[in-house]
């Protein structure tokens, strides 16, 4: 089996290395058609160590917080889904932990969000984490500790982040960090979430 898939790795490394190789000698970027049917001989040449980079070894494996919480995940429910994580999930290369959205919202009820959200923010009205929820978060510190202890299990940390400025900010036109503008001066109050109420 893992001939097979080097095989295969081998052959779209090459298949690539082929392809950005005649775009860059023609000066052009390569066809799609033309990236499907690369030459025999693209095919037949081991892959460039560079084609070789480009290929992740297995895609991202791991666990999100959405699946078995939703938006309710507190802290200590994190640390002990990591530890049970490290546990059964990482010995299979599952190595991604991620706490899912709404982690700055300390009423999170269920996998509806609250349509009058109240997220936690600091002074310049960014997202940080509901000290309700993520008490080694209370001293202002973010996602350290609870980062630090994922991070010492073998895994690595990610959250979940919504684009934009939230509506919160905006309404409570909380100055912008570094600038002279508030929250009301930089939002498109027209672009917003069509499925969360925070951004």
């Amino acid at each position: 089996m893992d001939e097979l898939r080097l095989s295969r790795r081998g052959m779209l490394a090459a298949t690539l290395a082929g392809a950005a190789g005649a775009a860059g000698a023609a000066g052009v970027a390569a066809s799609s058609s033309a990236a499907q049917q690369p030459s025999s001989a693209a095919s037949a040449a081991p892959p460039s160590a560079d084609a070789a980079r480009l290929l992740a070894p297995r895609p991202p494996m791991g666990w999100n917080s959405w699946n078995s919480f939703a938006t309710t995940i507190t802290e200590a429910q994190a640390r002990e889904t990591a530890a049970i994580m490290r546990e059964k999930l990482l010995p299979f290369g599952y190595d991604v932990f991620t706490v899912d959205i709404q982690w700055y919202e300390p009423n999170a009820t269920s996998y509806e969000y609250n349509q009058v959200a109240t997220p936690t923010l600091d002074a310049h009205g960014r997202v940080i984490p509901a000290p309700n929820r993520f008490p080694s978060s209370a001293d202002g510190s973010g996602f350290t500790g609870l980062a630090a202890a994922v991070h010492a299990m073998g895994m690595r940390f990610g959250i979940h982040v919504m684009r934009g400025i939230p509506r919160e900010a905006v309404k409570r036109n909380l100055p912008v960090l570094g600038t002279k503008l508030r929250a009301a001066d930089v939002a498109d109050t027209s672009s917003i979430c069509a499925w969360n109420p925070d951004m």
